[in-house]
């Protein structure tokens, strides 16, 4: 077994490994899809790493030009500690340093010692998989709540409410927070990603969407409501209208919930999703 970096001949093969239990890899695959189309990603921005077996995949990983590594490999056949740190040494030469690793828990297990890094900051999710396509219907908590799809024409109206989850979810030192990296970055996730959002008059209050749109799966992310709007429904109303829209995609839906979220977990469950396995993202310092 020896790694390689992908090229076009060895897409088809790639999307083939890459669907078995998608839902645990949803970023990475959807850096395969293009407008419906399925692609190779760019090499300069987003090069893949495949394990092959003579003519098999048996592995892949993905390190992006802002320096986060996907890893995707099989719970039942893990590439050994000699596989891992060949991987190890490709990515060395590649000249990308690692910022942060994102998978099911095994997966960043495994190459974690292997980064040798004195800083980090583990952070621990559990996915959650939506086992039915039936959506709950459910009515606005407030008559003067009104709901939205978002486009980049919105980005201005939404950067605040944008801001308030970039600190209380993302962002490990808020003080580092920088706004016009924010709003830009907030413009193309409107124009690449399905996002609603919440008015109440004209205020944002809340907003869901998608953070990765895979080949058969959509993963949810950036799910967030102001604290003075809280506990009263409007999470659970804009969650399932999210849904009911993404049941037209014909995709199923994933998405991961920090652990210890007990009252995010239990919206979720009142929707349909089921706690399936653990999920970790490391940052390095």
């Amino acid at each position: 077994m020896k790694w390689a970096l992908c090229g076009n001949s060895d897409l088809v093969k790639l999307v083939d490994f890459a669907k078995r239990k998608e839902w645990e890899h949803s970023f990475f695959t959807s850096r395969l899809v293009d407008k419906g189309n399925i692609v190779l990603p760019p090499r300069n921005r987003f090069p893949v790493y495949i394990l092959k077996d003579g003519p098999e995949i048996r592995g892949a990983c993905m390190i992006t030009s802002w320096g986060s590594l996907f890893p995707v490999f099989s719970q039942l056949d893990p590439p050994d500690k000699k596989t891992v740190k060949d991987l190890m040494t490709k990515l060395k030469y590649s000249l990308r340093k690692v910022y942060s690793i994102m998978g099911t828990v095994e997966r960043v297990d495994l190459l974690r010692p292997f980064l040798n890094r004195n800083s980090e900051i583990p952070v621990n999710y559990n996915l959650m998989v939506k086992k039915s396509s039936i959506v709950p219907s459910l009515s606005p908590p407030f008559s003067d709540l009104t709901i939205h799809r978002a486009s980049p024409d919105d980005s201005a109206l939404l950067l605040g409410l944008e801001l308030e989850y970039q600190k209380e979810e993302v962002f490990l030192d808020p003080t580092q927070i920088d706004r016009s990296r924010i709003y830009h970055n907030l413009r193309g996730t409107l124009n690449e990603q399905i996002v609603f959002y919440v008015l109440s008059n004209s205020r944002p209050v809340a907003k869901a969407g998608t953070n990765a749109r895979g080949i058969d799966w959509n993963q949810i992310g950036g799910v967030f409501t102001e604290r003075d709007m809280r506990n009263n429904g409007i999470s659970s109303w804009l969650m399932a209208q999210l849904l009911d829209y993404l049941e037209n995609d014909g995709k199923k839906t994933v998405l991961f919930v920090k652990e210890g979220n007990i009252s995010a977990e239990k919206v979720y469950n009142k929707l349909g999703f089921q706690r399936t396995k653990g999920f970790k993202i490391i940052y390095y310092l």
